[in-house]
């Protein structure tokens, strides 16, 4: 599919206004435009007759027309606040509806949807501009020159843009909100763009569901925008941390929203000092797996035939299997054994915000527990699953299991492993896709052994599906 401009979409909106058109517009229905458009074809003056003649309304029955909810010819406008009145104007002042007035009259764009890619030099014309909207389009690239150097608000929510060089080439001296979420933004090379010296009045600032990592960078770049009070982060991967967001609103104390919440000053209060901890601030997550019980497992023992042989005896247990990410520090614990170290860089941070980390490390393992089985076991090795992001081809996963436990209506696992996560890019990737669990049956066979011989027994394992996992 070929590039759109913008250009290209507004003059359909414009279109689509029908200014010329009945009721708009200079034309034979008005009464109002005189002896120019008389119908002079019928051989006869509407006066002789004593009436108006039905091609002819008045004025108020014109803006009828456009006003009526019920009306055929009613225009909603969403697309900017200023096309109604133009329609409007159109019926009263018909003789102002040249070029130049009409891109004057508009001060607010909202082209949402309409497959634009490029953003051209027409836009200039517009030159009262102070609102343009461009969300969910397909823009990857946007010069500063081509915008009205009026704006006051951009949004390219839901668009490609992956660089803001082209953006800051020319900075818009009167931009109050710069809505740049949902992009392909998050390099160190964004972070450097976003500074008071290009934004001096920017007060709103979208940077949500994008790749920013780095807190102590984005936070030096944000401290210099004089007149920041709303920011918006959620969907990064650096919210992911525990620092996560009292690190920001201590470093930038003049917030007053932070993702759409309101920034309290008990919120100031319960986050004092982080700011200053900025060198134990670690660009890394912890993630805390729970299984606490198992319900709706049928009874294995219902399905028994009683005629079968006495031997050999079967014996049934269950465990859960998880795939996490394989980032997790060699060395870690099983869950249960112990806390989480105190020499874990992250622990004076997860302790500042609210009660610590609870639990500790796990090594992914490779069986539940020592098994005789010869049955092949769930895949143990580290493996990929297809990345969410563009910027992550592959993801590396490793199985995790719990402890196995025998038949019950209720099986209580109590199992519970916090996952260390360094690379924050592939976690939301992960964590976008979801947590798979697989709830496995291992079925042991046993025979009496001969005498002076050890007993045998026989395993294999089957996987559940479905079952509700607490």
């Amino acid at each position: 599919m070929g590039s759109r401009t913008l250009s290209l979409a507004v003059e359909e909106q414009l279109r689509s206004l029908c200014l010329k058109d009945f009721p708009c517009g200079h034309g034979c229905w008005s009464k109002s435009r005189g002896s120019i458009f008389e119908e002079q074809s019928w051989g006869y003056s509407e006066q002789d007759e004593g009436r108006e003649g039905a091609a002819k309304e008045e004025e108020e029955a014109l803006m009828e027309h456009l006003t009526s909810p019920l009306s055929p010819w009613r225009h909603e406008g969403s697309w900017s606040p200023q096309a109604p009145t133009l329609r409007e104007l159109s019926v009263r002042k018909p003789e102002l509806l040249h070029g130049n007035f009409i891109f004057s009259h508009f001060n607010t764009l909202r082209i949402v949807d309409k497959g634009v890619s490029i953003v051209d030099d027409g836009l200039l014309r517009f030159s009262n501009l102070r609102e343009l909207v461009l969300s969910a389009n397909k823009i990857s690239e946007l010069q500063a020159e081509y915008l009205p150097c009026t704006l006051q608000v951009l949004e390219l929510y839901a668009n490609q843009v992956s660089s803001l060089k082209g953006l800051s080439s020319q900075p818009l001296p009167c931009l109050q909100h710069l809505g740049l979420g949902c992009n392909r933004l998050g390099s160190p090379a964004d972070i450097q763009y976003l500074t008071g010296t290009l934004w001096p009045r920017l007060v709103s600032l979208d940077l949500s569901w994008s790749g920013f990592q780095g807190q102590r960078a984005l936070v030096d770049a944000l401290a210099t925008l004089p007149s920041l009070r709303t920011l918006v982060l959620e969907g990064n991967p650096l919210t992911l941390t525990p620092s996560y967001p009292g690190f920001i609103l201590d470093s930038l104390p003049r917030l007053l929203y932070l993702d759409a919440t309101r920034v309290t000053p008990d919120d100031h209060h319960r986050f004092e000092g982080l700011a200053k901890m900025r060198d134990q601030i670690v660009d890394q997550a912890m993630a805390t797996v729970t299984v606490r019980r198992i319900r709706g497992v049928p009874d294995p023992l219902l399905t028994v035939d009683e005629s079968v042989p006495e031997f050999p005896v079967v014996s049934y247990s269950y465990f859960v299997n998880y795939e996490f990410l394989s980032q997790s520090p060699p060395g870690n614990k099983q869950a249960g054994s112990d806390t989480a170290s105190t020499s874990d860089p992250m622990a004076p941070i997860a302790e500042k915000m609210d009660g610590g980390i609870v639990g500790i490390y796990q090594t992914p393992k490779e069986n539940c527990e020592e098994e005789t089985t010869n049955t092949p076991k769930p895949d143990t090795t580290a493996r990929t699953m297809e990345s969410l992001e563009t910027n992550h081809c592959s993801i590396d996963v490793i199985m995790n299991s719990t402890h196995k436990l025998a038949w019950a209506e209720s099986m209580d696992y109590d199992h519970t492993s916090v996952h260390s996560v360094g690379d924050l890019g592939s976690f939301k990737s992960f964590v976008l896709r979801g947590l798979w669990l697989t709830v496995e049956e291992e079925k042991v066979l046993s025979w009496p052994a001969p005498s002076g011989e050890q007993p045998i027994t026989k395993s294999t394992t089957e996987k559940k599906g479905g079952k509700e996992v607490d």
